[in-house]
């Protein structure tokens, strides 16, 4: 079988992507989607989003008299799209089937993705029929044909802390994600394909900085403010098909010092792997040390109900009380 080279590296285009996102794309104040902040001290909230996906069809070494579906022509055709948003509004990027032909099974081809932020919470998702290469015959005529998708997703959220006092702040960040092929689709019988090799990678970072307190680092090449939290994970060529994460965060605070937050969750597929983090990247149980109060720029302060000492003991003694009033109750219907 004859196989077509595939010139374009979508892989190479999506590590180096996700790389930017690890390195630069955290850069202080600027993740994914969100516009940098205006100065070191003066940093908005806000929410923003992408998408991107691309198909890309190549049809070559034609022998014979090999006729191609109207609207089609030999070489090398990319059907692409994207999208971004700066609203906690969800965001969808995705081409129709009828771009790539749905009557001509063997190059109908499918690629989307949809992100959604929200304050302390990030979510995306690519979808993907399945890549392919091979040779299509049709009588005495063949051509070699390469189908390959690609689709990124990319969610970010930046807020502002400041503490009523001196304390210390603790939170887990849980993520939440599947990863599986995307269906094959149909092929003639005539077409003599293998599949490509699948890839989906992803990468959360959530940091937190300190802007009062400028330092030198590997991220701000001209100094800047410091790093003094982070939570991180990732996923790198995912194949689970269900998986969950969990990472803690914690730093101490100042008062008065305002404590920037930036948060980006980052999905790359190639060629057919599926992988879905709707249900989120989620910024959970904010607990105080030191009895400051916090107050969030967006209005979200995501902090975990914790009863009074007073609302505690009575809960305790409700709880404690139930197995003996349920027998009393039990012993009044005999």
């Amino acid at each position: 079988m004859k196989q077509v080279a595939f010139t374009l590296p979508l892989r190479l285009a999506a590590v180096l992507a996700l790389l930017g996102s690890s390195t630069g794309g955290l850069a202080f104040g600027d993740a994914g989607a969100l516009p940098a902040c205006s100065s070191f001290t003066t940093c908005s909230a806000a929410v923003g989003g992408s998408a991107t996906w691309s198909v890309r069809n190549a049809v070559t070494g034609i022998q014979g008299n090999f006729i191609m579906p109207t609207d089609l022509a030999p070489g090398v055709a990319v059907y692409q799209g994207s999208g971004s948003v700066a609203t906690t509004a969800p965001l969808y990027s995705g081409n129709g089937c009828t771009v790539l032909r749905c009557g001509v099974p063997e190059f109908s081809r499918s690629a989307s993705a949809r992100s959604q932020s929200d304050f302390s919470i990030n979510r995306v998702q690519t979808s993907m029929s399945h890549s392919v290469a091979g040779t299509l015959t049709r009588g005495n005529d063949s051509a070699s044909v390469s189908l390959r998708t690609f689709a990124e997703a990319d969610s970010a959220w930046r807020d502002v802390f400041s503490f009523s006092g001196n304390g210390s702040l603790s939170a887990v960040v849980t993520i939440d994600g599947l990863s599986s092929l995307g269906p094959g689709g149909l092929f003639d019988p005539s077409f003599d394909f293998q599949p490509t090799t699948t890839y989906a990678d992803w990468y959360f970072d959530l940091r937190v900085w300190d802007v009062t307190n400028l330092s030198i680092s590997g991220d701000l090449e001209l100094g800047g403010p410091t790093s003094v939290g982070r939570a991180r994970l990732n996923g790198y060529d995912e194949q689970r098909s269900c998986f969950t994460g969990t990472v803690p965060l914690a730093f101490d605070f100042v008062s008065g010092v305002p404590y920037v937050l930036t948060a980006e969750l980052r999905a790359i597929s190639t060629d057919g792997r599926e992988i879905d983090l709707y249900n989120t990247a989620r910024l959970q149980n904010v607990v105080l040390a030191g009895g400051a109060q916090l107050s969030a720029l967006s209005g979200h302060d995501c902090l975990a109900a914790v009863p009074e000492p007073q609302s505690a003991l009575l809960l305790a003694a409700g709880l404690a009380a139930l197995p003996l009033w349920s027998q009393r109750r039990y012993a009044g219907t005999r």
